[in-house]
């Protein structure tokens, strides 16, 4: 075998083995495999493979009910009418074991765990610091306005990424690189901030208070940025550090329900 075959062969085994972790990790499977071991270590069962038997039997429950809460999530947009009604099932479907028709009580485990079911394509860190904000303790018992309020959070939040991101590239249209001036993404922010800070009650406001972001706005902007200074380098924000920064001002407003 030629030496330009054998590192073919190496690329596509890297590749192979790359896209066989994504799935694991994107499926959870990788997460339950490695808490199940976890388990055993710290259990010691006598009997290890019932134990695992027993182990995924109830995984496989809690894997139906969450995906069957957030089907009802998702069967229509969070700022229609009907949501409050979908809410109100996925809270049951959490609440109620199976085999039984009175709801048990939804745990701050399972209502954690379906947050990280929404909330599964934002970046970990961020994902990390908003379970943080709203999160309850493993143990702790949700109540429905509790669970209503998270959840509504948890979708907002995906939607006001979105329109970070959405801004963001908009930014960088009005230059030639991948990053934008650090004064004018600032701006941006300081606007963002300001619109947020004047926002009603109602989640979903977070979203209209954006709207005056407007291409008018960030060209104004950027003619008075540029006019008035004369420097050749200028400091420049990354996306990530843009979307960090924006997200922190979402969490602030924020406000979770105990």
């Amino acid at each position: 075998m030629s030496d330009r075959q054998k590192r073919a062969d190496d690329k596509t085994e890297v590749e192979n083995n790359e896209h066989k972790r994504d799935f694991l990790e994107r499926s959870g499977v990788g997460n339950w495999m490695r808490d199940a071991l976890s388990k055993i270590l710290s259990n010691r069962p006598k009997d290890a493979v019932d134990f695992l038997a027993q182990y995924f039997s109830s995984l496989g429950e809690k894997s139906n009910r969450l995906h069957r809460a957030y089907h009802h999530l998702t069967l229509t947009d969070y700022y229609q009418p009907m949501f409050a009604s979908n809410v109100a099932v996925a809270y049951e479907v959490l609440s109620t074991s199976s085999g039984s028709r009175t709801p048990a009580g939804l745990t701050g485990i399972m209502y954690r765990d379906l947050l990280n079911l929404i909330c599964r394509n934002i970046p970990p860190p961020l994902l990390e610091k908003f379970l943080s904000k709203i999160g309850p303790r493993d143990d702790e018992v949700i109540y429905p306005r509790v669970f209503h309020s998270g959840v509504m959070a948890a979708f907002v939040l995906i939607e006001y990424l979105k329109q970070t991101d959405d801004l963001f590239h908009l930014l960088i249209s009005q230059s030639d690189t991948d990053r934008v001036d650090d004064e004018l993404a600032s701006t941006m922010l300081e606007e963002l901030q300001e619109a947020l800070a004047v926002k009603s009650s109602e989640p979903i406001s977070i979203l209209k208070a954006g709207s005056r972001l407007t291409n008018d706005t960030i060209t104004e902007t950027l003619m008075e940025i540029l006019v008035a200074s004369q420097r050749e380098h200028r400091k420049m924000m990354t996306k990530e550090e843009f979307l960090l920064t924006s997200f922190n001002i979402y969490l602030k407003e924020v406000k979770p329900l105990k």
